[in-house]
């Protein structure tokens, strides 16, 4: 009962505050959904009829898509029983783990893949804190590497967790436990990709973000 609320509330919170952060950019709603689209269509589509671009540059933009697409899934499939306060079962449950095993390869692929071009140096992490600490805005290119790995820190949990518990290993106790640190170790996930897009949003509409997925 405490994570439906908690999870229901925090998401609304982080929606409405990237909404309302993309409105004092001149963003407005229909604007967003273009931009997405555009991203999707770059990063996705056109890039892979780019003759210029590499195949490990076209691959790179494939995973995080696939990755992206995946968690889509995953979060449709689990967020109405959260809400509606019932479990998973039948359809819902197959499509969700199906997705599950996808996603963990995918991840895999996309640790791999993007690791590289997500380094942070002191140096960035130093103007980050300066942007912080005098409330300035924040570089979306730093943001996007700092979010990068906080999603792979909520992954982790998120996964291991869940296939603990495929073992006779825990009591009852223990598979609750385990069973909690799924659940908000996805929720800090979800709240974390909400301001991946946001950050990718805000540096497509500088133009910024073209061909890209990790800048």
């Amino acid at each position: 009962m405490i994570f439906r609320i908690v999870s229901i509330i925090t998401i609304t919170a982080a929606i409405i505050y990237v909404l309302r952060k993309l409105k004092t950019l001149k963003i407005s709603h229909k604007e967003l959904w273009l931009l997405t689209k555009q991203d999707f269509g770059e990063n996705l589509i056109n890039v892979w009829r780019e003759k210029s671009v590499s195949i490990f540059q076209k691959t790179k933009s494939a995973v995080a898509y696939i990755c992206a697409i995946l968690f889509l899934i995953l979060f449709i499939t689990s967020f109405p029983p959260v809400v509606f306060g019932y479990h998973m079962s039948g359809l819902l449950m197959m499509l969700h783990v199906q997705a599950a095993l996808l996603m963990s390869a995918a991840i895999v692929f996309l640790v791999f893949l993007h690791s590289s071009g997500s380094q942070l140096s002191l140096e960035k992490l130093s103007k980050l804190y300066e942007d912080i600490k005098s409330q300035e805005s924040l570089d979306s290119q730093i943001m996007l590497r700092v979010l990068f790995w906080l999603n792979i820190v909520f992954m982790l949990p998120a996964m291991l967790s869940i296939i603990l518990m495929l073992y006779p290993l825990f009591g009852t106790e223990g598979l609750e436990f385990l069973a909690d640190v799924h659940r908000w170790s996805v929720l800090l996930l979800t709240i974390s990709l909400i301001f991946v897009q946001y950050f990718r949003i805000v540096l497509i509409s500088a133009g910024k973000a073209k061909g890209v997925y990790n800048v």
